[in-house]
């Protein structure tokens, strides 16, 4: 998923503000502020999201399981246990396909993300992909 990302954001023309910046000095930081806030941001929002949704998803869709259960019955058929981790899962892969649209943009005022998105063809069929698999 990360090489897929990796493709779909390179794909990404630079936004028309980068040339009136002057060039990069060597002792410039790698990572500006407003990158920082947006690493940091989306990390926090992920980890608190999943950390509700691990203890509180049962009670949220009624879904009741012993937590020392195993995940297969034995007829090999799956517990509730395993539609609640399924759940938690598939909502941490969203999140992080929907960050991908949010790093489109590292300006401290770019603030659309969906800006230049029909343009950019690579990034459309690289998140198909990844939504596919």
């Amino acid at each position: 998923m990360d090489t897929f990302a990796a493709i779909a954001l390179g794909s990404e023309r630079p936004h028309p503000s980068v040339i009136k910046n002057g060039p990069v000095q060597n002792n410039d930081p790698l990572m500006t502020g407003s990158m920082l806030k947006q690493i940091y941001g989306m990390s926090i929002y992920i980890f608190l999201v999943s950390t509700v949704l691990y203890f509180f998803v049962d009670d949220m869709w009624d879904i009741e399981y012993e937590n020392s259960s195993t995940f297969y019955d034995e007829n090999g058929n799956p517990l509730p246990k395993v539609l609640n981790y399924t759940m938690i899962f598939n909502t941490f892969v969203w999140m992080h396909i929907f960050n991908e649209f949010n790093c489109r943009k590292v300006g401290a005022r770019q603030y659309n993300v969906f800006n230049g998105l029909i343009q950019n063809w690579v990034f459309l069929v690289v998140i198909t992909v990844i939504i596919l698999l």
